[in-house]
Order: C-alpha cells, then structure tokens, then sequence
C-alpha cells in the first residue's frame, strides 16, 4: 500500500497550483493575441464603436491583471518560500484567494471579448449589409 505524507500532498497541490497558473496565464496571453489577429484581419478598416472599443480595451486588461495576479499568487513572499527549511513553496490562503482572483478576471475578461465579437462580427460576415 503506497501511503503519501502530508508533504507528499502539499508537494502535489502545490504543482497542481502552479500548473493552474501557468494554463490560465497562457490561455489569456493567446487571447490577448488572437484578438489583436481579430482585430487586424477581420475587423481592419473598419470604424469601431466607442462602446466596442472599451469593451475591447477592458477586456484585454482583465486579462493581463489575470496574468499578473496568478504569477504575484506564487511569488515567494506570499507563499512563504524562504521561511521554511529547504525554501518549499507551499500553498496558503493568500496564493489560493489570488487563484481565485485569477480566475475570475480571466472568465470576465474572456465573456468581454466574446461580447466584443458579438457586436462586431454579424456586420462583416458576407451577405450582410
């Protein structure tokens, strides 16, 4: 029978963490990426409604906070690497609440540019006037 220690666990939630981190930070850098592709191709020349615009622009920096709250989340101080022996990062209530953080403005940041090509993207598919 193979019995994990405590360590053993917080070891492996704490790359289960970071693992979450580093996906959702990918995931609204490419984001922050495709649209500006979006932008550039589909939607290039065209004039963009004030209201479109600030959806746009919010949305980018819901998810560049998203990126630079999950990274702040497992920085050293937070997670109290350096206070213990060996320098363990661990997972505490502040990188957990950041995580959470994190995710919230990735999913806000994601609904606003979907709500961003809502409004932009019936008036420049063909056959529409």
């Amino acid at each position: 029978m193979n019995v994990m220690a405590d360590s053993d666990y917080e070891l492996e939630a704490v790359k289960i963490a970071g693992e979450w981190n580093k996906q959702l930070s990918l995931w609204a850098t490419g984001s922050i990426v495709l649209s500006i592709t979006f932008m550039k191709d589909i939607l290039g020349g065209t004039e963009i409604a004030t209201c479109s615009k600030i959806i746009l622009v919010s949305s980018w920096v819901s998810l560049a906070a998203s990126i630079l709250v999950g990274n702040f989340a497992y920085g050293a101080p937070l997670t109290g690497a350096g206070q213990t022996d060996g320098w363990k990062l661990r997972v505490n209530a502040s990188t957990r609440n950041l995580s959470i953080l994190q995710a919230f403005l990735f999913v806000g940041g994601i609904a606003l540019l979907i709500l961003f090509a809502g409004l932009n993207i019936p008036h420049h598919l063909p056959g529409s006037k």
